[in-house]
């Protein structure tokens, strides 16, 4: 004999069986058998949606969620929300699921999973079972300023001297008009993890541009190439031309990562002055979850607290709040004098 405990409006006992209504939601019930009682056990029907959102970053931060469906099957989701935008996840009220913020991103560090203005998790990975929420929910991944370590940030590599650009936004001329838009998505998560400080604007025709992007023929293969021109003399980068692989738009990676995306946010890097000469690295993170690491990693294909550190240290007055006096800089067109030129390949 079963005997409905709470939410008689969603559950009832019909000739001996359990029988749920239409609404969702959660009862509990025992079981008697020969005697016995059992211990109250909850029974969910339906399921629920929950929206994962971030707050206190820079801009969108990328969420990977492993949930279970209505019909018990788990399945990964990803993607980014901030602000106004949010990632909706469907699952099952009793199935357990989990979601993984990043401890850190951008010059951001993860501090609390937040529900209702009440605190989660402290836990970039959140396990939960819907049922335990009692319904749809927003859940929100906090970030705050990581502080400054003593003695400065360090990049995700060294050397003497920066190339930089002397203002932004920066003019980019795409050479492929057809392949632009998921070459943008690759220079967007830039724009993103700093929270607008990289920006940039497209134009239509190469003469006026800073940084061109082009499909084409690299040398023995290599996913991109970039190459700058910059005033030796001041470090002033001039122009940056980026060739990528002609085939990589054809590329795949089982888990969706758009690998043309992810080469042009390698090589965009390089192209804001990540760069250096082959005895420094050229301009390569050691680490191989950095977007700098010489190989990009389809199954990391985010822009790490260390990458952002190379660019606070290129463009301290950007991420220290006195921006206005490079972005108000002329630009300047390419002197007749000196020009030297620094090429980075990467594999």
């Amino acid at each position: 004999n079963f005997t409905v405990i709470s939410g008689q409006d969603l559950l009832s006992v019909v000739n001996g069986r359990l029988r749920s209504g239409d609404r969702a939601g959660v009862a509990t019930t025992t079981v008697s058998v020969d005697g016995r009682t059992s211990a109250t056990e909850r029974v969910g029907i339906g399921g629920a949606v929950f929206s994962f959102s971030s707050r206190g970053a820079r801009g969108p931060i990328p969420f990977l969620a492993m949930v279970t469906d209505f019909a018990g099957v788990a399945s990964s989701v990803s993607g980014a929300a901030g602000g106004s935008v949010s990632l909706a996840v469907p699952s099952n009220w009793f199935y357990s699921n989990t979601i993984r913020a990043p401890l850190s991103y951008g010059d951001r560090k993860f501090d609390y999973w937040e529900s209702d203005t009440q605190t989660v998790s402290t836990d970039g990975t959140l396990a939960f079972i819907p049922a335990d929420f009692g319904g749809n929910r927003l859940l929100t991944a906090v970030y705050t300023a990581r502080p400054q370590p003593e003695g400065g940030f360090t990049p995700n590599f060294s050397r003497p001297e920066f190339l930089h650009w002397a203002r932004f936004p920066l003019r980019v001329y795409f050479a492929d008009p057809a392949f632009a838009p998921r070459m943008r998505a690759g220079l967007d998560k830039w724009v993103s993890a700093t929270g607008g400080v990289i920006a940039y604007e497209t134009v239509a025709d190469a003469a006026s541009a800073d940084v061109t992007i082009a499909l084409g023929v690299t040398p023995t293969g290599l996913k991109g190439v970039t190459t700058l021109d910059f005033d030796p003399d001041t470090r002033e980068i001039l122009h940056a031309d980026i060739t990528l692989l002609e085939s990589a738009p054809g590329e795949t990676y089982p888990t969706g990562t758009d690998l043309l995306a992810l080469y042009t946010t390698h090589e965009f890097g390089h192209a804001l002055g990540i760069t250096a000469g082959a005895e420094a690295g050229a301009g390569h993170s050691t680490d191989p979850n950095d977007t700098l690491f010489p190989s990009s990693n389809p199954a990391n294909p985010v822009i790490t607290e260390r990458d952002i550190n190379t660019l606070e240290n290129t463009y301290p007055s950007l991420f220290g709040g006195t921006a206005r006096s490079r972005r108000s800089a002329p630009r300047r067109s390419r002197p007749a004098g000196r020009v030297s030129r620094v090429t980075v390949g990467c594999p």
